[in-house]
């Protein structure tokens, strides 16, 4: 269902590089609404990344000069944080649950 058919209008440059990316990985049929939402994933991700960058960077005495280990670093972060506080946080929360035996109300 690809709408990037050779008669539609010209789309935006973006759209057209989500469109040959997804292309490049075998992705040949998917809603219109697929690029839109991946670009907006993209944003959201980007424009977090650059603004903890940003706060790296004047931690490290550099307010507003973003250097590669600032981006890289966010990045590192980023991900060690999605891996490691799911599961840690859902063993807290069943040894926490479990902790306390619920007693059946009373009638």
């Amino acid at each position: 269902q690809s709408r990037m058919a050779d008669d539609a209008p010209p789309a935006p440059p973006p759209l057209r590089s989500m469109h040959a990316l997804l292309r490049s990985m075998g992705v040949a049929d998917y809603e219109p609404r697929v690029l839109h939402q991946l670009l907006e994933f993209v944003q959201q991700y980007s424009t977090d990344i650059f603004a903890d960058s940003l706060h790296l960077a004047e931690h490290g005495g550099r307010p507003g000069h973003l250097e590669s280990e600032d981006v890289l670093l966010s990045v590192r972060l980023r991900e060690k944080a999605a891996q490691a506080t799911a599961p840690q946080l859902m063993d807290w929360m069943a040894k926490t649950r479990n902790r306390h035996t619920i007693e059946p109300p009373t009638v």
